[in-house]
């Protein structure tokens, strides 16, 4: 018995009730959790830069993944549609020049991940969704992620364009950053 009391990785002594005992493993949840098993915002981003991987823009990488009732209903990443040279081999000349990152967006033929992501789905499948970017959405896919009624966007990374922050708020589309740890997602 001692060798299995030193093998713990965690102790917990109750003198009390069993509700005094469940407070206690609460409080004590993530000190208790197998630290290999993510919660689910966790998991579902772990399967956007997955995803990335995919990509073939030549600017910036991203992933894309819906879900409903925690089950994946879609994925997607950036690149240039199917009937086009992919990025890496000249298939979009914006993405191919010096352009900087978020300029002339107008000009790109790559497909967006949250953009391929809906396309793949049904849409009637995605009503209070939610969709976990790697990169937060721009505002051309706000508004298709407002427009297919996903309830809530979980983002990664910072991409600064107050007009889709505006869409997704005034749509009521809930915004969570995923505050993670860099080396979860090395891929």
């Amino acid at each position: 018995m001692p060798e299995c009391i030193e093998a713990a990785n965690f102790r917990v002594t109750n003198y009390s009730s069993l509700t005094s005992l469940f407070e206690q493993l609460m409080q004590n949840r993530l000190s208790i959790e197998r630290p290999f098993r993510p919660n689910w915002d966790t998991y579902f981003m772990k399967v956007a830069y997955a995803v990335k991987a995919r990509s073939n823009c030549m600017k910036r990488s991203v992933g894309a993944v819906i879900m409903q009732k925690y089950r994946i209903i879609s994925t997607g990443y950036n690149g240039t549609p199917g009937s086009l040279k992919n990025c890496y081999e000249k298939g979009c000349q914006r993405c191919n020049s010096n352009a900087k990152q978020g300029v002339d967006l107008h000009l790109c033929v790559c497909i967006h991940a949250e953009e391929s992501a809906i396309l793949e789905a049904k849409i009637a499948s995605m009503k209070g969704a939610t969709i976990y970017t790697t990169l937060f959405p721009c505002s051309f896919c706000a508004k298709i992620i407002k427009h297919v009624k996903i309830a809530r966007v979980v983002y990664d990374e910072e991409f600064e364009d107050k007009n889709s922050w505006n869409i997704l708020r005034e749509g009521g589309v809930e915004i969570c950053k995923l505050e993670t740890n860099k080396y979860l997602f090395n891929i």
